[in-house]
């Protein structure tokens, strides 16, 4: 086969009015993540303006091994730590991977298409790592899931309180946790059926490198599935999956998967020294008593909380039966942002 055929066309056996609807999706989806950015900021801007709390550019960097390695979720539990390492390793590789289709499908291609290049051999490689991503990626959900689902340490579960009114509601967090894992799952799921009835319906040798798509190609194969059936379920598992990924990408900013962002900025602010005082205190004689009194960074740090309960399980005030707890001042604090 030619180099030159080694490659798959994009909207694959789409009409052209899909195209316009897929990209009014794609606007839609990014004005609304940029309206929850927008209020993110606004929220931080609230704070006391103190220019120490932005971290020089040295600490964004340092704060990239960390962040590359989840080094401090490891350590805490080695198990969940792979998991959590296999997601985040896997998620952005396929985040990569839709950059790539990006430049190639909507910049270089209307541009001049000879500029393309998802063909030939670098096509392959980018089948197999973007195969790869995907693997890992539901590997590490998987073991989120079970963690979450099945083992439920106590840590993890939402708290019981006597004032309920100044912590976010058990209903609430819990249908964000499990929400952003169903969007997760179900792209990444997804993403792979799509490839298989793609796979399935084309049958090029070349797709071997995808090997998972490949497999399940295989599979539908096996089970009766002709190329022309694969085909025409093709389109509706296709625009199935789109929007799943615009979901996602519409309620990353208001979910707790924008810890992605503010974890990143908690590591880059983090003292080099502890104990050290913030430069400046609130002048008010009771200290920080109202959520205005703390930083536009310390109102940006309440969002690195994820609710892992690590903190509050090593605490010595929970461990004494004491009702302080530094997970729920943070709920606490996140509630009334």
């Amino acid at each position: 086969m030619d180099t030159g055929e080694v490659t798959r066309g994009y909207f694959y056996s789409m009409p052209g009015w899909v195209k316009v609807v897929f990209y009014g999706f794609a606007a839609v989806a990014l004005a609304v993540f940029f309206v929850g950015v927008w209020r993110r900021a606004r929220r931080y801007r609230a704070g006391r303006s103190d220019p120490s709390n932005l971290p020089p550019l040295r600490n964004w960097v340092r704060a990239l091994l960390p962040v590359a390695t989840n080094r401090t979720i490891l350590r805490g539990s080695p198990v969940v730590g792979a998991g959590h390492l296999a997601m985040f390793w896997g998620f952005i590789g396929l985040f990569v991977a839709t950059l790539v289709v990006l430049v190639d499908a909507d910049l270089l291609h209307p541009l001049k298409p000879e500029w393309t290049f998802m063909h030939g051999d670098f096509y392959r490689v980018f089948s197999l790592l973007a195969d790869a991503a995907g693997v890992l990626f539901l590997a590490g959900l998987a073991v989120v899931v079970v963690h979450r689902g099945l083992v439920r340490p106590a840590r993890l579960q939402a708290p019981d309180r006597a004032e309920p009114a100044h912590f976010p509601s058990r209903g609430s967090m819990l249908r964000d946790d499990w929400l952003l894992l169903a969007l997760l799952v179900a792209a990444g799921i997804g993403g792979f059926l799509v490839e298989g009835l793609r796979i399935r319906a084309t049958q090029p040798d070349f797709e071997s490198v995808s090997f998972l798509g490949w497999q399940i190609g295989g599979w539908l194969d096996a089970a009766g599935l002709s190329a022309s059936s694969a085909e025409g379920a093709f389109g509706y598992l296709w625009a199935a999956h789109a929007l799943v990924a615009f979901s996602f990408v519409a309620y990353l900013p208001y979910s707790k998967a924008w810890h992605m962002l503010a974890g990143w900025y908690a590591l880059a602010a983090k003292r080099e020294r502890i104990g050290t005082l913030p430069a400046t205190i609130p002048s008010a004689s009771g200290g920080y008593v109202h959520l205005s009194d703390l930083t536009r960074g310390e109102l940006a740090l309440l969002d690195a909380c994820v609710r892992c309960g690590r903190c509050h399980e090593v605490c010595p005030a929970v461990e004494s039966g004491s009702p302080l707890s530094p997970r729920d001042l943070i709920l606490a604090l996140q509630a009334g942002a």
